[in-house]
């Protein structure tokens, strides 16, 4: 039933919302010195070698359709462009006889509940443009959820090649759409990002029209209807187009409401306004750079980073860099400066560093055998060896009441070799107004003795201003 509508017929409805249960997910027997990963995919099943390589193994009965998606996908270019890079093995130890498709490893993965709004929204559109351009090329997708692609050398990238299939998109899956990826925009388009994170971390939960009822005007719920209607009725190449040509049409009523500007929105302009102008820089940049072209770490996350500057610094050997922060102003102008300087290996997340994303798993459909969780935690995805944490101690000292060893150990939880941290004295003129009493513990050589509880001070450097700040640069003990 769809309101307004007398009625409409009662298989298209059926066949829109038919859901398949997976069952219980069995054991998988891999050769020596391979992992299964929890799949509910009926065609093939993941594993992981020792060395970092993905692979997808290919029921057989399924061998010759996916090979024709495959060739499909890379004649038409999807394949590294919007599809994860992947590549047809059937030479693989331990799989002889089978069909194996590699897929490249990727060392960092964001989901769309840790990006900002202004993300969200590009990731909503790609996802439109994807099912078109699979349409075109008779393809579709037969598992549409908010969480199969991530934010990958500046763009997005399905790394679910397992949800492409040789025919179009189906109603029901169009469905999935609305409820698993789109709704969720309105809600943050409307102001209430806090509800659409829930679901979209949630990952099983679907909205419904129920949901967002309320933020819509008549005319725009009137019009939501009428799309769901269409999808109903989508059958055919032609019919799935017009969809996503009237999708976008109707995304274009909604306007992101400018975020309110806060200290921290413009808090990193002047670094990248002389980024250019090495002459023109503080000693925090230019100490900063000095320490860490030192190191050349290859995977960074850069802690409460706002926009991003210092993590940039290592662009050049890092593989991958995470800047977490929780200004969304911040971050934003970081996503702006990677889709117009043709950033690459740069990911802006919007997570809490104390409370950060949780990992996820299935109760009842593992084997008892193990416990695989389907989404790492934010800081098992994120962990670097570098972590940096500039002009960050005070504020978890006197803004989150947290000791030094607090502090520490959860710094020391990001990385697995070094950190770039710094501190920030009690008479520091720029916390004059932090309230003080009672953290007459709050001392440089306090914070140097828990600093060197989990790490060995490799070299210390002056900050800005020089006589209040100093940047340690730190080797994990567990490391050495």
């Amino acid at each position: 039933y769809i309101e307004g509508k007398d009625y409409v017929f009662a298989d298209k409805v059926i066949m829109a919302y038919k859901t398949w249960a997976p069952g219980r997910i069995k054991h998988r027997k891999v050769p020596k010195g391979y992992h299964a990963r929890i799949s509910f995919d009926q065609n093939s099943y993941l594993v992981r070698s020792e060395d970092d390589k993905i692979y997808r193994v290919i029921q057989p009965e399924y061998a010759e359709i996916e090979k024709y998606v495959y060739h499909k996908c890379k004649e038409a270019g999807f394949i590294g462009e919007v599809i994860v890079d992947s590549w047809i093995r059937e030479d693989v130890p331990g799989f002889e006889g089978k069909l194996l498709i590699e897929h490249r490893y990727i060392p960092t993965i964001s989901f769309c509940y840790e990006w900002t709004n202004r993300m969200y929204e590009d990731y909503v559109l790609w996802y439109l443009e994807l099912i078109k351009k699979l349409t075109l090329q008779n393809l579709g997708m037969c598992d549409i959820h908010a969480l199969n692609a991530t934010f990958y050398q500046g763009r997005f990238l399905l790394v679910d090649f397992g949800a492409v299939s040789g025919s179009i998109t189906s109603p029901r899956q169009l469905v999935n759409l609305m409820e698993y990826v789109i709704l969720p925009f309105f809600l943050k388009m409307r102001g209430l990002e806090g509800v659409a994170h829930k679901y979209l971390e949630d990952g099983n939960e679907k909205l419904s029209l129920r949901e967002v009822k309320g933020i819509l005007s008549e005319a725009e719920y009137h019009e939501l209807c009428n799309l769901y209607e269409q999808i109903v009725f989508s059958e055919t190449k032609e019919d799935v187009l017009d969809f996503i040509h009237n999708m976008k049409k109707y995304m274009r009523v909604f306007h992101l409401d400018e975020f309110e500007p806060t200290s921290w929105t413009d808090y990193q302009d002047s670094e990248w306004e002389k980024s250019d102008n090495p002459a023109a820089w503080s000693p925090k940049m230019l100490n900063a750079a000095r320490l860490l072209q030192s190191i050349s770490p290859q995977k960074v996350v850069d802690v409460a980073g706002n926009q991003g500057w210092y993590g940039c610094l290592c662009q050049d050997s890092a593989e991958s860099i995470s800047v977490i922060d929780l200004s969304e102003g911040g971050l934003d102008k970081l996503y702006q400066r990677i889709k117009g300087k043709n950033i690459r290996n740069v990911i802006p997340v919007k997570m809490s560093i104390c409370a950060p994303s949780l990992g996820r798993h299935i109760d009842g459909f593992v084997d008892g055998l193990t416990v695989q969780a389907l989404r790492d935690t934010g800081i098992a995805r994120y962990r670097g060896d570098l972590a940096i944490a500039l002009a960050l101690v005070h504020h978890l000292v006197f803004r989150e009441l947290l000791l030094f060893e607090e502090i520490i150990a959860m710094l020391s939880a990001y990385t697995t070799k070094h950190l770039l941290v710094e501190f920030v004295q009690i008479d520091d003129r720029y916390i004059t107004d932090f309230e003080k009493d009672g953290f007459e513990w709050y001392t440089k050589g306090a914070f140097e003795e828990a600093l060197r509880q989990e790490f060995e001070v490799i070299e210390t450097a002056p900050s800005s201003p020089p006589e209040t700040r100093t940047l340690y640069l730190c080797k994990k003990l567990s490391s050495l």
